[in-house]
């Protein structure tokens, strides 16, 4: 039996036995035969020189910008910390100052700053 939206029954499915009659493709949000498994790198997005300008349009100091580009890539504090060689209250510390100077509360609002910096350079 073929169904197509018009119809009643359509609507009485589940979304995934719909989506089952649906001739149409899903999107998932990336186009299909590309790695999923990974998050986007963000030194991938930005080269060097577009994080120079980045922090200097925001007014970061080179630590502050080293975080917020290690924040940008996704990693974790614990691992931020690792890296910079520094302890999780430093980087902490780092964090929150950054966090004000841009005026973001979480992770999702500083990589929206970070790309409308980008876009506007």
């Amino acid at each position: 039996m073929k169904l197509s939206p018009g119809d009643s029954s359509f609507r009485l499915l589940a979304p995934r036995e719909r989506a089952a009659h649906s001739p149409a493709p899903r999107f998932h949000g990336r186009a299909s035969g590309t790695n999923t498994s990974r998050p986007l790198n963000g030194r991938a997005i930005l080269r060097e020189d577009d994080w120079h300008r980045v922090g200097s349009k925001l007014s970061l100091s080179p630590r502050e910008l080293q975080l917020v580009q290690h924040i940008f890539e996704g990693k974790k504090l614990t691992a931020i910390a690792q890296d910079m060689d520094l302890s999780l209250g430093t980087i902490k510390t780092y964090c929150q100052r950054a966090y004000q100077k841009l005026q973001v509360s979480n992770q999702r609002e500083l990589t929206l700053v970070i790309l409308c910096a980008h876009l506007t350079t």
